[in-house]
């Protein structure tokens, strides 16, 4: 099935977005977590009405309010790199299901539906940015809160898939030692 990335490059470049992943996960780490916003900026993707977004912005000290904004700043380097990283996960999951024509289809598709969910990722950076901004009502938070529904649900399905690839790998590999 058709992939952008060569094969020879495929490791590659899974380490470095992989390592990518990490490290910015780690630049745009901050504690926003508040009573209004348990899952720190979470709460505000997933924010769907514009008085909860308003409760959870103003939940943050100005300090916060910066880290977060630069925060979503970072996520548009971020979801570049753990898109590229999962769908490439998700490449060697359908790799390792070979033998099945229906689970590689299903691999491929997600590996590029990753390409989609950081698509996704970024009007919803949009979305926040506007938010952060002060533009709270309608739509704003209903952007963010659709966008990272859909992305969230095809980020856990590619890793779902990748682990189920990856017991699979372990379990052929046991197997073959025995």
């Amino acid at each position: 099935m058709a992939y952008p990335i060569p094969v020879h490059l495929r490791r590659p470049v899974f380490v470095v977005s992989l390592l990518l992943t990490a490290v910015v996960a780690w630049l745009m780490a901050a504690p926003l977590t508040t009573s209004h916003a348990r899952f720190g900026i979470v709460s505000l993707e997933l924010a769907r009405f514009s008085e909860v977004a308003e409760r959870v912005i103003g939940s943050w000290t100005a300090e916060q309010q910066a880290q977060a904004s630069a925060g979503v700043w970072w996520d548009f380097v971020w979801l570049i790199c753990y898109s590229t990283a999962i769908s490439l996960a998700c490449v060697w999951a359908a790799d390792v299901w070979q033998r099945s024509d229906f689970l590689v289809k299903i691999g491929y598709a997600l590996a590029w539906l990753l390409w989609l969910a950081a698509l996704l990722d970024a009007v919803e950076n949009v979305a926040l940015l506007q938010m952060l901004g002060g533009a709270t009502q309608t739509p704003w938070p209903q952007i963010s809160y659709w966008c990272a529904l859909v992305k969230f649900d095809i980020v856990i399905l590619g890793l779902t898939y990748t682990f189920g690839g990856g017991l699979t790998w372990l379990w052929r590999n046991a197997r073959r030692k025995m």
